[in-house]
Formats: C-alpha cells, sequence, structure tokens
C-alpha cells in the first residue's frame, strides 16, 4: 500500500504496519456507518491480540456491566471496571468516565477496552464506559451528547455503589469523536452540577465540518493537516469528509461552545478543568488538536500536550509499534498526572 500526502510517516510503521491493513475504500464508492464499522473492527483486532499477548496482565481488572436508563426511557451499557474486587474493607477509588471513539457512527463498550483496563489497573481507579447511541439513526448534538450527560451524572450519583469516590476525582477520557464529547462535558460540568478533575483527549477532533465553513478566519492558516494528511492510513482526508457529512452536524450547532469548545471565548475556557492531550502528527485533525492546547494554555488551564510523531489516527491499536506501547503507559501516566492536581488542590 502506496502513501501519497502524509507528513513524515514513520519508517517503522510503514514497514511494520500499512502492509496488513485493509486496502483504501474506494473514494467513489458509497459511504456508510458499515464501511467506519469494518475499519474499526480491524483495529478492534490488533487491541485483543495486544491485551492477549503484550497486556496479559490487564486480564485481571473486573469487568461488568450494568444498565442505566436515559432521560427518554432508553437503557444503555455501562461498563464498569475496577482494580479489584472491592468489598466494604477496601478504600474506595477515584473514578473515570469513559467515552469510545467511532466517528459517532460506530465503536461500543469493546472499542476502549485495552485502555480502559490499563487506566484501571495501572491508575488505581474505578472506570466507567458508557455505551451510547450512534449516527446518523441519532443526531450527535440532541440524543448522542444527551445520552452522554446523563451516563456522567449516574456515574457521579452512583460511583460508590461500585467502590468509586467522586471527592477522590472524577476525570473524563476518551478517544477521538469520544474526547470531542469528554471536552463538551469539561465545558457543560459546571452547568451538569458535576465537578470534573481533568481530562485526557486523545487524538480528538472538534470541527466536524470543512474548515472554510466552521473555521474562524485567524485559524485557518494554521489548519493545514487535513490536506498535508490527506492520504493519512487508517484514517485519512475523505473519511473525514464523509464523516462529517455522514453526522451533519449544522454549522450554526457546531460553533457553539457548548458543543465544541473550540469555539469558546478565552474567558469561557479558563473554567475548563485540566487537561492531557494525545497528538499523532499524521492525523488529519492533528491541527485542530494543537489549535485547542494553545487555547487552552492561552486561557490559564493547566495542560499537557504528548505528540508521537510520525504516527496517523488510530495508531495507539497497533501495539507492534514501539509508539502505540508508549502511548498506553504515557496516557495512564498522563491520568495520574490529573488525578496528582486533583489531590493536591
Amino acid at each position: 500500500m502506496s502513501v501519497g500526502a502524509v507528513r513524515n510517516l514513520s519508517p517503522e510503521f510503514i514497514r511494520d504496519v500499512l502492509p496488513n491493513l485493509p486496502p483504501k475504500r474506494d473514494p467513489n464508492a458509497p459511504f456508510s456507518r458499515e464501511s467506519v464499522a469494518q475499519g474499526m473492527a480491524h483495529i478492534k483486532q490488533g487491541k485483543d491480540h495486544a491485551l492477549a499477548t503484550v497486556w496479559s496482565e490487564l486480564l485481571e481488572v473486573s469487568v461488568e456491566n450494568v444498565q442505566i436508563k436515559m432521560r427518554d426511557g432508553h437503557v444503555a451499557e455501562l461498563r464498569v471496571y475496577t482494580p479489584e474486587k472491592i468489598t466494604s474493607s477496601t478504600l474506595s477509588k477515584p473514578v473515570t468516565y469513559s467515552l469510545h471513539g467511532g466517528g459517532f457512527v460506530a465503536g461500543n463498550n469493546d472499542t476502549e477496552d485495552l485502555i480502559n483496563r490499563q487506566f484501571c489497573l495501572v491508575c488505581d481507579v474505578v472506570v466507567f464506559a458508557l455505551d451510547y447511541r450512534l449516527a446518523p439513526e441519532h443526531p450527535v448534538i440532541t440524543t448522542i451528547y444527551e445520552d452522554v450527560e446523563d451516563g456522567l451524572k449516574w456515574v457521579y450519583a452512583n460511583a460508590a455503589q461500585h467502590g468509586g469516590d467522586i471527592s477522590k476525582g472524577l476525570c473524563l477520557t476518551g478517544t477521538s469523536s469520544g474526547a470531542a464529547m469528554c471536552a463538551m462535558l469539561g465545558y457543560r460540568a459546571p452547568s451538569l452540577g458535576v465537578p470534573i478533575a481533568g481530562m485526557v483527549l486523545r487524538q480528538p477532533a472538534f470541527i466536524f465540518n470543512t474548515y472554510e465553513a466552521a473555521a474562524k478566519e485567524e485559524w485557518k492558516p494554521l489548519l493545514k493537516s487535513r490536506e498535508e494528511n490527506h492520504d493519512a492510513p487508517i484514517l485519512g482526508g475523505n473519511d473525514v469528509i464523509n464523516l462529517n457529512g455522514l453526522i451533519a452536524i449544522p454549522v450554526e450547532d457546531l460553533i457553539k461552545p457548548e458543543n465544541s469548545p473550540i469555539y469558546a471565548s478565552k474567558e469561557q475556557l479558563a473554567g475548563m478543568p485540566p487537561t492531557y492531550i494525545v497528538q499523532a502528527e499524521c492525523d488529519p485533525m492533528a491541527d485542530e488538536v494543537a489549535l485547542f492546547h494553545s487555547l487552552l494554555k492561552e486561557a490559564g488551564v493547566v495542560t499537557r500536550l504528548q505528540m508521537y510523531n510520525g504516527m496517523p489516527h488510530g495508531f495507539h491499536a497497533f501495539h507492534q509499534l514501539e509508539a502505540a506501547r508508549q502511548e498506553m503507559k504515557d496516557t495512564a501516566a498522563g491520568l495520574s498526572w490529573l488525578l496528582t492536581l486533583s489531590a493536591s488542590s
């Protein structure tokens, strides 16, 4: 498989991963959530293999699925990860609320199973992961955002039943579109009455439309990654265009800060929680990530950015890569850093 417009794609990725990826989708072929799900399934295979071979100690984590009710009566699965079988004699743990990626149209609680186990065991936290409803059947700004709000409020109210202690810190973690929703929840948290200790945003996206239609004019000279990483493997420029078309978030809704905090003013962003951000150099959204990080810093938010050179969006699934193995360790350390900040505040 060849690559065209991609920034500095890692020789290790080209050698060890690229030959084993499915063929790039024909840009003239119909695009659907099924095509996204097929790509996600390949990524999930890589994570499952890594769990069995590289990270087998994470199998010790206790996993339980519970059912919770959304505001409209829909029943959603919430997966709970505990570091050990918590009894009344064991100390309660800090809490993490996890949202999976998949462009709002694919993914489920299996998608982030590997990193959630890592958070649970290494950071000694109780992790709650929500299987929210998906687009295009369900609108992003209403149904999906309401689902993840309801899940967060349930965790805040009920974490103690599963050995969690909100007073020790409640963090948000998510990947890709899940990271976008974590940022949204971090912005909305004060109005929801839920204190957030910190956010881990892995390869987030924020501008779910063309830059011409949805980026502020002063941002446009900074946003080159969709063009320069147009031919990136796993997720390329055409995939971004097609996904944004499939979820069809109206620009007038997208640019509201409560829906995508990248549009918030400096004063509004000042209330965001401390944030740890993962960036992949060859991600079409890499420049959005860098922009959001810089906006948080300008607003005085405590933030760290960890960039992985030569890596595309989704690289973390392929643990034959040293970068993927290191990202697992770094990101867990990022969550631990946030919890340390919370404990000292």
